[in-house]
């Protein structure tokens, strides 16, 4: 439907996309961080976004946004929490993305 407000739109963090905005990253990781931080609660900056929507959002490989996630949380920008279903199986892993960056 066009010109709809996406489904999100409501829960991004504006504080968090210009940070991202801002940071000095690469523009690969630049990008997969500002789709993060565009799906962020503003409150606590978490998010739930698989990597597949991240991939067709940034037009990366699925294995190229996971190299990117890793990248980002050991540089401090977001934390991964890995979440599982009751049958243990893998959920959407949980993302928190800072509001200020290292």
């Amino acid at each position: 439907m066009r010109g709809a407000i996406p489904r999100n739109f409501f829960e991004m963090s504006l504080k968090r996309i210009a940070a991202a905005i801002e940071s000095d990253l690469p523009s690969s990781e630049k990008l997969v961080l500002i789709l993060l931080a565009n799906n962020a609660r503003d409150e606590d900056g978490t998010c739930f976004p698989s990597q597949k929507y991240l991939a067709r959002k940034s037009g990366f490989a699925r294995s190229t946004v996971n190299g990117i996630i890793k990248k980002l949380e050991k540089a401090g920008f977001i934390k991964i929490t890995h979440q599982y279903r009751d049958d243990g199986g893998l959920r959407a892993n949980s993302y928190t993305v800072f509001p200020d960056y290292p």
